[in-house]
């Protein structure tokens, strides 16, 4: 079966919030704003006057939208951190094209008001519709071991539940319940046509099979890495102290060894790609990608996570040059369509 021909699912509009609370999705200008969100960033700056103020990013189920603290920031500023949840009140405002929450009132919210469903993103994709796309593309896998193990991986229950609900990074791309099943379904369509483009040019250079696994297992250890138990995304003990790369090629020992006459140079291809999907020592890969297969799944994820990230930061700023964005060290030049 071609999953590139899967039909797109349309995205559900939002839930709406609590009465009396707005959604971040739902405020519109010169709205009075009154609730309570995460802190997905805190940064204290100043202004060409030297005054301190905060600049936030505000978070809940729903989006973000950026935020400042003009009076008393300094003594604000020590009152929550990142990743805390706050209550609010302040005024909706536009500002160079996009909405901006200019705030009289912040303070840590108390934990027993706090609703950890209310505040992590949720995928725009239906689930279900992403794990049939899922078990599609399994069926198309040729090689019978690698059909096989990723069968034995992904027909695990509790490796099921975690891979639908978990999010794909922490905050650059696809930050949201569901987002690692969407980020990889993106990723294997673009492996698809790698594949097919060099089967066309240099047939044999490249493992189809080997493409695509890779492309489906890449950020498969995030299940473990990640957590949004407590209402926002969070690294776990063992994803900070081990990370998803080695935790996913952990686990593609554990389960290869279950699996009688599994061959080694198989796995070994796998776990490579893997290791070295992040290309460079200092992004935490403990290898550089060396096999064809290496350098088509870390392109594909590259080029699908960077997208993901201009979506988003279009949908957060008018058009034009956006400001400059420090994880990757430049501005956009993002033209409104």
């Amino acid at each position: 079966m071609n999953t590139t021909s899967l039909p797109a699912v349309t995205p559900p509009p939002p839930t709406p919030g609590p009465p009396g609370r707005l959604l971040v999705s739902e405020i519109t200008d010169k709205a009075k704003v009154r609730g309570i969100f995460l802190v997905s960033r805190k940064v204290v700056a100043s202004d060409k006057n030297g005054k301190c103020y905060l600049s936030l990013l505000l978070s809940d189920r729903s989006g973000q939208i950026d935020a400042r603290v003009f009076d008393n920031a300094a003594e604000l500023a020590e009152v929550f951190d990142e990743q805390d949840h706050v209550r609010v009140a302040g005024t909706a405002k536009s500002f160079q094209g996009r909405l901006q929450l200019h705030l009289q009132k912040i303070e840590r919210a108390p934990e027993e008001e706090i609703d950890p469903g209310d505040y992590v993103p949720v995928s725009r994709r239906d689930s279900d519709d992403m794990w049939t796309e899922l078990q599609a593309i399994l069926d198309t896998l040729a090689d019978p071991d690698i059909a096989r193990l990723l069968r034995a991986l992904f027909d695990d229950p509790d490796v099921a539940a975690r891979f639908r609900r978990a999010p794909a990074a922490k905050s650059i791309h696809h930050a949201w319940i569901g987002g690692l099943l969407e980020h990889n379904l993106s990723v294997h369509r673009v492996i698809v046509g790698l594949c097919d483009h060099y089967e066309h040019e240099t047939p044999g250079l490249v493992d189809r099979d080997l493409c695509i696994a890779g492309g489906l297992l890449h950020d498969f250890g995030k299940i473990y890495e990640l957590s949004t138990d407590a209402g926002a995304i969070e690294y776990t003990h063992e994803g900070q102290l081990i990370g998803h790369l080695v935790q996913c090629s952990q686990k593609l020992a554990e389960v290869a060894a279950t699996l009688p006459g599994f061959p080694r140079d198989r796995l070994t291809a796998l776990q490579h790609i893997v290791l070295a999907h992040h290309d460079r020592l200092e992004f935490g890969s403990p290898k550089r990608p060396m096999t064809a297969e290496a350098m088509v799944v870390h392109a594909a994820d590259q080029l699908d996570s960077r997208l993901a990230y201009l979506q988003q930061l279009r949908g957060r700023e008018s058009g034009g040059w956006s400001s400059y964005q420090k994880v990757f060290d430049r501005p956009f030049f993002l033209p409104r369509r």
